[in-house]
């Protein structure tokens, strides 16, 4: 059991209650809701699948920071990505005390598009 945790920890998997599960499948729907950015087509990288979190996340902080600037995505680190269904969901963290709130994007697990994109207020 200990065994299969840490396996689990170490390939990036999660173990996830219903509850949070619904919760991110909302936040997913949220963000997907949002008009994305007009030019999101052409900031999508080549298309490949998208095997773990790191890769999530190092596909969406180039094209956060030409969106929102350096400066704002630098602020928002660390960045998480969480898988759901066929999509990984990346957001970043806000500060204690910090206004605002971060870029999210929901990146497609086969193809590595950026489906949706926006930055929370």
């Amino acid at each position: 059991m200990v065994f299969g945790l840490a396996l689990l920890f170490l390939l990036g998997g999660t173990t996830r209650s219903a509850h949070d599960t619904a919760m991110l499948r909302t936040e997913v729907a949220q963000v997907c809701a949002a008009p994305p950015p007009a030019d999101l087509k052409a900031l999508s990288p080549l298309p490949r699948r998208v095997q773990d979190a790191a890769a999530a996340v190092a596909i969406a902080l180039p094209v956060f920071e030409k969106l929102y600037g350096h400066q704002n995505i630098d602020q928002a680190r660390p960045y998480k990505a969480e898988s759901i269904d066929e999509v990984w969901f990346v957001s970043g963290t806000l500060s204690v005390g910090a206004k605002g709130g971060t870029a999210v994007a929901v990146i497609d697990r086969k193809t590595g598009q950026i489906r949706c994109l926006t930055h929370e207020k």
